[in-house]
């Protein structure tokens, strides 16, 4: 994590305060490593809570549904309030090749 990051986390004793967009370290299945994730999509199952994570500068593909206990909640950086992503890498957005300005081509018939 970089300054800003660290400046901005804070300790979370409780995981219900947790929204989509908080970023946190959690814990990879697989394997002992706990990079930093963002929530993307929280549920309840069975009286449980379970996060869909992404994790950061990883791609989307490895993204999983996690368990709370698969959460590190003592360095929570909750997302910014005027919308603005937090610091860090975002995804860029999609564009579309081609698309306005273009001439269309003209057929003569024979």
């Amino acid at each position: 994590m970089n300054e800003n990051e660290d400046e901005a986390a804070t300790f979370c004793d409780s995981t219900a305060s947790l929204v989509e967009g908080c970023r946190m370290p959690v814990r990879m299945q697989g394997g002992d490593d706990w990079p930093l994730a963002e929530i993307i999509s929280i549920k309840e199952v069975r009286g449980q809570r379970e996060y869909y994570v992404h994790y950061v500068d990883y791609n989307k593909r490895l993204d999983e549904w996690v368990e709370e206990s698969w959460l590190d909640t003592r360095k929570v950086i909750f997302p910014r309030r005027d919308g603005a992503p937090a610091a860090g890498t975002t995804t860029p957005k999609k564009t579309h090749i081609g698309s306005g300005g273009g001439v269309m081509p003209t057929f003569l018939s024979i």
